[in-house]
């Protein structure tokens, strides 16, 4: 799903990380640590932005620290359509501009509270869903997958220590009404139906009713797994990303495997755990199968799929993208006022949105960012319209 990776939410994270340095030392200086707004444009900068969904170079929504807003018009007017006290939102699940889902959670360890909700009236009024009981799982984080609104898949997992993780997941097939667990790992059971014990459960997507993906983290020195289902979760298959030719290194990180309607699919993965190398995989068969992969020159950076061959990448302030695969890239233009990408969403081969951040006056900013000429402009997009 185009939201917020892993990947771009760690680099928020490291963006925001020096800002806040930046903000604890002026609030520190300042009698009463009073904050004032940054003056370069007329709009109050978000302190985090994020998960976003975009339908199309109109439509989408994004998190704006405790609100959720939404745009039918490409952010030329937005709705405050969810606030959030207390609370904050994990995972966006946009079908159309008007049914929608969102998982919520307070994100306390050992008090934590979830609660997924449900528009079907673009976001006027919304109805909770109960999520399933996770027994007696030190639950840490969870992840949900919707592929469509009745069809729905919850991963819970436990996060604490350094060792295999266990993990529940569970299946909906009437949009969140009642939920069924179909696989438990645990320190008893260290293989269900495929799925093994080891590295916390970190990505889940399903592409349909039947077809999905389960991606598990490194543990120890362990790789990285990524496992595949063609039966709606009732089994899975550990997928193999081939060696890259002298490269032995072990697979440190998996994102989420992008699949097309045309059976093509692309997965960015990281290879070494100390300064690792990036490489994306291809497939021509739906992610059964993949392709010797394409090593992406350093540094890390963030990437985004319009369809098997046009990738979209940023580093720092700078985009680019490709028309072939990672062969030629096209260098784009720089983010405005020195923002820092740190999430990217193509819509076409010529429109994105992106997140960027910085420190801005005395506050660390985030800011919504749009190009509509392939990545050579990129605006600013103002959220207080």
């Amino acid at each position: 799903m185009p939201l917020l990776s892993r990947r771009s939410r760690a680099l928020s994270v490291i963006a925001l990380a020096g800002a806040l340095i930046v903000v604890a030392s002026a609030v520190y200086l300042r009698d009463g640590g009073g904050r004032t707004q940054p003056t370069s444009r007329p709009m109050a900068p978000a302190w985090f932005l994020g998960p976003a969904q975009f339908l199309s170079a109109s439509a989408g929504w994004i998190v704006q620290g405790d609100s959720l807003l939404a745009t039918s018009d490409g952010g030329g007017h937005w709705r405050r359509i969810r606030t959030l006290p207390g609370m904050s939102v994990t995972w966006i699940r946009l079908f159309d501009e008007r049914h929608g889902l969102v998982l919520e959670s307070n994100g306390r360890v050992g008090d934590r509270a979830e609660r997924l909700v449900r528009t079907d009236d673009g976001g006027a009024h919304w109805t909770a869903e109960p999520l399933p009981a996770t027994d007696s799982l030190v639950q840490a984080e969870s992840m949900a997958a919707f592929p469509d609104r009745t069809h729905g898949w919850y991963v819970a997992t436990e996060t604490a220590g350094s060792g295999p993780k266990d993990f529940s997941l569970y299946r909906t097939d009437d949009g969140g009404a009642q939920w069924t667990r179909i696989e438990a790992v645990d320190y008893g059971h260290s293989a269900d139906h495929g799925l093994i014990r080891g590295g916390r459960a970190i990505g889940l997507h399903f592409t349909d009713a039947e077809n999905g993906w389960l991606i598990q983290g490194s543990v120890v020195i362990e790789d990285a797994v990524l496992s595949r289902t063609t039966d709606g979760g009732s089994s899975w298959q550990q997928i193999t990303l081939p060696q890259p030719s002298g490269d032995p290194s072990s697979l440190s990180d998996i994102e989420v495997p992008t699949v097309f309607p045309d059976g093509t699919a692309a997965v960015s993965a990281f290879r070494g755990f100390l300064g690792g190398t990036e490489y994306v995989y291809r497939s021509s068969d739906g992610g059964r199968t993949w392709t010797e992969p394409v090593r992406l020159q350093p540094p890390p950076r963030v990437i985004a799929f319009a369809d098997s061959s046009h990738w979209w990448r940023a580093a720092g302030s700078l985009a680019a993208r490709t028309s072939d695969g990672g062969r030629n890239w096209h260098p784009g233009g720089r983010a405005p006022d020195g923002l820092t990408f740190t999430w990217l969403q193509p819509v076409s081969q010529r429109s994105a949105w992106g997140i960027g951040t910085q420190a801005k006056a005395d506050l660390p900013a985030a800011e919504l960012l749009r190009t509509d000429d392939g990545g050579d402009h990129w605006s600013a997009i103002p959220l207080d319209r």
